[in-house]
């Protein structure tokens, strides 16, 4: 447990590292555009706008990272049976995330489903009903993480509680930061202009969800490992 412990908590700072040297990046290549020295091409793969790009495969892996506290939770057999598949659902829902921001999975939903219901048809909205199918998916998961974790979070330290409460609230923030700016970039679209730096803050949110929510199971991890040490 000891290891895992120090395993997670180098992998948060080269995860923070990452996110920051990415979010930078794509700001500068916002401000200078992609011929700032003459490296066209290296601006181009450092830039989180840019789908495919290197930035967005780095982006891509820190999910993947996001997997592994919990997964970490699941392989402990002192957890009951109930929350370890909770858990293992966890990493498999981090792994679809994963896949979805390399393959704009929720893009292309979105696009059918108002293609087939007409929810938001012919207007700016029309990219985001996979609002509509992703919501309901969510609200189970919450659901089911507040059952899984009543127990332990009543049980663990005040310090957990504080960073546990702040990390979700950073996760919620976030998450509520970047839908609001994609509605309002896909607005600014449709009026034939561009949306100049929002992108850049857009995805600079992004890495915030995924460090906020890497932070947050790391602290789940740390709160089950307390608790397996005190029995």
């Amino acid at each position: 447990m000891g290891n895992d412990k120090n395993l997670l908590n180098e992998l948060r700072i080269y995860m923070i590292s990452i996110g920051m040297f990415l979010v930078i990046m794509t700001f500068f290549v916002n401000m200078t555009g992609h011929s700032a020295i003459g490296f066209t091409g290296l601006w181009y793969e450092l830039d989180l706008r840019i789908e495919g790009s290197m930035a967005t495969w780095l982006e891509m892996l820190l999910i993947l990272l996001c997997a592994i506290p919990s997964y970490l939770v699941y392989r402990e057999k002192d957890t009951p049976t109930i929350i370890r598949a909770f858990y293992l659902l966890m990493v498999f829902a981090i792994l679809f995330l994963a896949a979805d921001e390399m393959l704009s999975i929720h893009e292309y939903i979105g696009q059918k489903f108002s293609e087939a219901t007409g929810v938001g048809a012919g207007t700016f909205l029309e990219g985001f009903s996979w609002v509509l199918l992703y919501a309901p998916a969510m609200a189970v998961g919450l659901l089911m993480f507040l059952f899984s974790t009543r127990k332990l979070f009543l049980t663990a330290d005040s310090k957990s509680k504080r960073r546990f409460i702040l990390d979700l609230i950073i996760i919620f923030l976030s998450v509520c930061g970047v839908l609001l700016l994609e509605i309002f970039e896909a607005y600014i679209f449709s009026q034939n202009s561009k949306p100049l730096i929002l992108p850049s803050f857009e995805e600079s949110l992004e890495i915030l969800v995924i460090l906020g929510f890497y932070d947050f199971t790391y602290t789940l991890f740390n709160m089950y490992s307390s608790r397996n040490v005190d029995e």
